[in-house]
């Protein structure tokens, strides 16, 4: 059985010697870029506050005046002075930007608004702008994590090539990468997801590999360890030695130090191939194109300054959405947002809880002009999300305006408010929807609990959050710096014994 496991071990080990190696450095690149991140001069959207007089003009007289049928979307943006209407053309044209004051529109009104966004998060007012351009797909420097899309990427003329990508639609930023970061980035890509490979084969071999290779790397981890406990005693006689030879000595130190990182090893390697195994067989996500019937405001009964004024007596208005619910189109004026200590949840009867001073958001009726029920936003989210995954809906066994992030909503998904929809199906999928843009914000089901809680605390270490974020940082390098270094000891020991084999049998 010793032997057995010695040479399981060593075999596996030779196997994935290079991909550890490469996967230990990820390990390190990755609180590396946190560390040297730049970092924003705020997180803080620019102020905007729609008033009366920005709605001087009607805003369906001034599209069709303009050339604009049917919008898919419209929202607020400013260009420092005045609050501007910023639509989405149905036919997939750039947005357009309108000012209702005077019924003009601005000329290059995107790139500008996304100029004056980039400046504001970069905290750069003086630098040139190299490229302003649009990104309708993730990138290495840009990857899913940042989650909005499509963005725009504005590029400053500055020593470090500072790129800003943000979604002009919300105003967000998606994120800040200098030259230092963007190297950091795309060298994590390469040594983390073998990103270089899909360049060369075909796309189905790169997940394949990482999943044969973590399996290969957890059988090393397991019989290596099951090794050290069969042989310690040698060992420590061993170690009371003096005068060891140079392979003797490797091997010490590869079983001493082996043995000290293996549970880490371990819960690496197996989280990281329940990941790769979840992302390859999990439910697909539901197609989310379908957003809706696209909308003409030409014919709408109520014009957009007498929602307004319906609309201005709850509160005051921060951004405009125009959106179709079951029984009509409607204006959706966002309110300020005050976060609540839990989510929020859904008013049921009369008995109605307030946690925030104002409701997120008011619907006016754009035919009607009837406020519409402040449940609007689970209305909404509940057609898209039937919309999108086709199931009826009484399928829907609860929805709840979600306000703060939780276990099940981390952080990483970015936006707030959303709407949490889950249906009664056999892996209880779940939808969070940002009600404010009809985006989906995260796909969930059952089965992706368990690899997000490995993920979470057996590869990303989050049991170590009491001690803070940078020295848990330090922890997981520390060992990832004992994994590489543990492994380059095991390949430097093998390859001793082979220059001490081709000592003994010369060639002829």
């Amino acid at each position: 059985m010793k032997r057995f496991l010695y040479l399981l071990h060593r075999r596996c080990g030779l196997i994935v010697a290079l991909p550890v190696v490469f996967w230990t450095l990820s390990g390190i690149l990755h609180p590396t870029m946190s560390w040297l991140r730049p970092v924003p001069a705020t997180m803080t959207p620019l102020p905007i506050i729609l008033t009366e007089s920005d709605l001087s003009y009607d805003l369906g007289e001034t599209l069709q005046r303009h050339g604009v049928g049917l919008i898919q979307s419209a929202s607020l943006v400013t260009d420092g002075e005045r609050t501007l209407i910023r639509v989405v053309p149905a036919d997939g044209s750039e947005p357009r930007h309108f000012d209702l004051r005077d019924g003009s529109e601005r000329p290059n009104g995107e790139a500008a608004w996304a100029e004056r966004l980039a400046r504001h998060y970069a905290g750069e007012p003086n630098a040139a702008v190299v490229s302003n351009t649009v990104l309708t797909h993730f990138v290495p420097e840009y990857r899913e994590i940042n989650q909005y899309m499509p963005v725009r990427r504005v590029e400053f003329d500055r020593a470090d090539r500072l790129r800003v990508y943000l979604d002009p639609q919300s105003g967000a930023l998606g994120s800040l990468v200098d030259r230092t970061r963007g190297w950091l980035t795309q060298g994590f890509a390469w040594f983390h997801n073998w990103t270089f490979l899909d360049e060369v084969v075909p796309s189905w071999i790169r997940p394949v590999a990482l999943v044969g290779l973590s399996i290969l790397a957890l059988i090393s981890g397991v019989s290596g360890l099951l090794t050290y406990s069969l042989v310690r005693t040698k060992i420590g006689k061993a170690a009371q030695a003096g005068g060891l030879p140079i392979r003797t000595r490797l091997r010490l130190a590869h079983r001493t130090l082996g043995v000290l990182i293996s549970l880490a090893f371990v819960m690496f390697a197996a989280s990281g191939l329940h990941h790769a195994l979840h992302k390859e067989i999990r439910t697909p996500q539901p197609d989310t194109s379908a957003n809706g019937p696209a909308l003409d405001p030409s014919t709408f009964a109520v014009g957009l300054k007498e929602a307004y004024r319906l609309a201005s007596e709850t509160g005051p208005i921060v951004n405009l959405a125009i959106v179709s619910l079951p029984d009509g189109p409607a204006y959706r004026f966002a309110h300020p947002v005050a976060r609540s200590p839990k989510p929020l949840e859904p008013a049921s009867g009369s008995d109605q809880s307030a946690p925030s001073p104002l409701p997120v958001a008011t619907y006016i009726h754009a035919q009607t002009g009837t406020k519409l029920s402040s449940q609007s936003d689970l209305v909404l989210a509940q057609r898209l999300a039937t919309e999108w995954t086709g199931y009826p809906a009484d399928l829907i066994v609860s929805s709840e305006l979600v306000a703060t992030f939780s276990m099940d909503y981390p952080m990483i998904f970015r936006r707030l408010p959303v709407v949490k929809v889950t249906f009664d199906t056999p892996n209880r999928e779940t939808l969070f929807i940002d009600p404010a843009w009809g985006v989906l914000a995260r796909h969930l089901v059952s089965e992706d609990i368990p690899p997000a809680l490995t993920f979470h605390f057996l590869h990303k270490w989050h049991f170590l959050d009491f001690m803070g974020k940078d020295a848990r940082d330090g922890v997981m390098v520390a060992f990832c710096g004992g994994i590489a270094l543990a492994t380059g000891l095991g390949a430097a020991t093998w390859c001793t014994g082979l220059r001490r084999r081709g000592h003994r049998n010369p060639a002829a």
